[in-house]
């Protein structure tokens, strides 16, 4: 089975119609969406797709939140109804697809919130030790840095760049396919 893995959308509605294209041609059925899906140009249009295709899991990052709390206080520019729809998602999520645990995280508990960066002055082992043993791949956002790791202490680690705002200017996230007992993981830059 294939599974697309995006985060860092930032409201890039041709960024996420390029993302589309692929995944719709790979005949993806598991869409993983990392957060920060808002604080870009059209965020409504990119929630309306993402909340009306059951392909996609979902979690909320860092902007998510605050945009919400922003937008409850001043003028809508979001509807309400994206606005309960992000507060129904959680901060991360652990799914089981075909016997591998898979988990959908954003960021660090500790610096989800305002620190811009994934270790917050830690290393890669305290990372990973904010979260549980027996999972078979980490999936995280956050950086805007694509990244696979094929074993670090038994886990994958993926961090499939930002889809919308990616440093270099492309369009970055993954595919993976799940074969037999086996991962094995492409990262696009388009």
């Amino acid at each position: 089975m294939k599974i697309a893995i995006c985060s860092d959308i930032h409201g890039n509605i041709e960024a996420f119609n390029r993302f589309l294209e692929v995944i719709n041609a790979e005949g993806i059925k598991k869409v993983l969406n990392l957060g920060d899906f808002v604080r870009g140009k059209d965020p409504d249009k990119i929630m309306d797709y993402i909340m009306n295709d059951s392909r996609f899991e979902s979690i909320t990052g860092n902007h998510d939140e605050a945009y919400c709390l922003e937008i409850e206080k001043s003028a809508t520019e979001i509807d309400k109804k994206y606005i309960e729809w992000i507060k129904t998602q959680p901060g991360e999520r652990v799914v089981e697809i075909e016997g591998k645990k898979i988990l959908m995280v954003h960021s660090r508990p500790t610096s989800n919130k305002c620190a811009p960066l994934m270790y917050n002055g830690g290393t890669f082992n305290e990372f990973m030790d904010d979260y549980p043993d027996g999972m078979d791949l980490v999936c995280f956002g956050h950086t805007h840095i694509q990244l696979f790791i094929e074993n670090f202490y038994g886990k994958k680690i993926l961090n499939p760049g930002s889809l919308g705002l990616a440093i270099e200017g492309k369009v970055n996230f993954a595919i993976i396919e799940i074969d037999n007992d086996d991962f094995t993981c492409k990262l696009y830059k388009i």
